[in-house]
């Protein structure tokens, strides 16, 4: 029997769940859930002063780095408990991955990444002085307009980037959020929020797979390495020495599918993690949307009717996810999605890294809900009655004022 940890280190909280893989003789379904924990990042953490996981400083959205470490730690002794109640163990853990908030930034000082060997792991960073700025730029933050319009003015246009990385110039894009920033001399690498979590599982900073570096407007989507035609740009608008954001980045980006080595000895020591437990890249999140939906198809027999009627099962099916965000996404091939000069993305699949997802993205997403639904309680009411009485294909007559 064969377990299996995946995380969500999302923009309001962090998830855990363990699932059992095992195929059964009487039942075609194999993968059944051991266990899960969940908890909000304000509630767990509130040292760190977050609202909805964010802080505000000076017009700008960002995210504590720390506060991610010491949510991953606080999760797996979440989980740890669980699995004892039910008669398991990390030891069973076969490999670990998972999914954290796109676009968010983090600031390492050092080039290198010392692990300890027992104890805590944040409080360990914290001393170390890990993270250098604490804060890193979250996918929330749009202040980066001007650095957008420079960057498809010296790449040949908005048609230009899109064809190179899978979008126009987008302000919450990582890369963006860099050229803002300028050069950080006290910066040696930069991570997302996915590869930090690879990096700690890890135990060194490892590059950033290939679908969550498509959403960074720095990676050429064709050739799946970094683009040295946008980074140069990028370099002479942000005021950069030359090699700096290349510096940053590290290694080309890596396949999302494919293990980086086996988990650190902290986890083993700590947690009693196998020493074999393989870690596997981690993505965004909203690339796992798509990946959790096509395992689900693939993995459990009594989800196939709900899955593939919500689509992403054939080619011109479209999914949907309701988080901090809104989203829609679909698969295809190079030839079924063309990245668009006007809105829109396309990624790297990160199930299937042959094929491309492309995807509509709008923040405004389950905070606005929320505002909505505490502002008039039957809000959402009338948004279902309205979406019920819809005519497919109308174009959303049934929403215009």
């Amino acid at each position: 029997m064969a377990l299996f940890l995946g995380l969500d280190c999302s923009t309001q909280s962090m998830t855990a769940v363990v699932t059992r893989y095992e195929v059964a003789p009487e039942g075609p379904n194999p993968l059944t859930i051991v266990a899960s924990a969940t908890f909000q990042f304000d509630k767990r953490l509130p040292h760190y002063g977050t609202t909805n996981g964010v802080l505000f400083n000076d017009g700008h959205v960002e995210v504590p780095s720390l506060m991610m470490v010491e949510a991953l730690e606080r999760i797996i002794d979440d989980v740890q408990h669980e699995l004892a109640k039910r008669g398991h163990s990390f030891s069973q853990v076969r490999a670990v991955s998972g999914c954290a908030q796109q676009h968010t930034s983090v600031f390492w000082r050092l080039p290198e990444l010392e692990m300890p060997r027992q104890g805590s792991l944040h409080k360990f960073l914290k001393e170390q002085r890990a993270f250098e700025p604490e804060r890193g730029r979250s996918w929330m933050d749009s202040t980066t307009t001007s650095q957008c319009q420079a960057l498809e003015s010296a790449v040949g246009g908005s048609r230009r980037m899109a064809d190179l990385t899978g979008s126009r110039a987008y302000e919450r894009f990582t890369g963006i959020q860099l050229m803002a920033l300028g050069d950080m001399d006290h910066v040696s690498r930069v991570s997302l929020a996915s590869s930090l979590l690879t990096s700690l599982f890890r135990g060194k900073i490892c590059s950033i797979e290939h679908s969550n570096a498509s959403g960074m407007n720095m990676m050429d989507l064709q050739r799946r390495e970094w683009s040295t035609e946008v980074i140069e740009a990028m370099e002479a608008i942000g005021g950069f020495q030359r090699g700096t954001l290349r510096r940053y980045l590290g290694p080309d980006p890596i396949p999302p599918t494919e293990s980086v080595g086996p988990i650190d000895p902290y986890f083993h020591h700590v947690y009693a993690f196998s020493p074999d437990c393989a870690v596997i890249p981690f993505t965004g999140d909203n690339p796992s949307c798509l990946a959790g939906t096509l395992e689900l198809v693939r993995c459990c027999s009594w989800l196939h009717y709900h899955v593939v009627g919500m689509g992403l099962s054939q080619r011109g099916d479209i999914g949907i996810s309701l988080g901090t965000s809104g989203c829609i996404f679909a698969v295809g091939n190079s030839t079924d999605v063309v990245p668009s000069e006007e809105f829109g993305h396309v990624m790297v699949n990160a199930v299937d890294p042959s094929t491309l997802m492309a995807m509509l993205c709008f923040k405004n997403g389950s905070l606005a809900r929320e505002v909505s639904s505490t502002l008039h309680e039957n809000a959402l009411t009338c948004i279902n009655r309205m979406c019920e009485i819809a005519v497919p294909m109308e174009r959303g007559k049934s929403f215009r004022g």
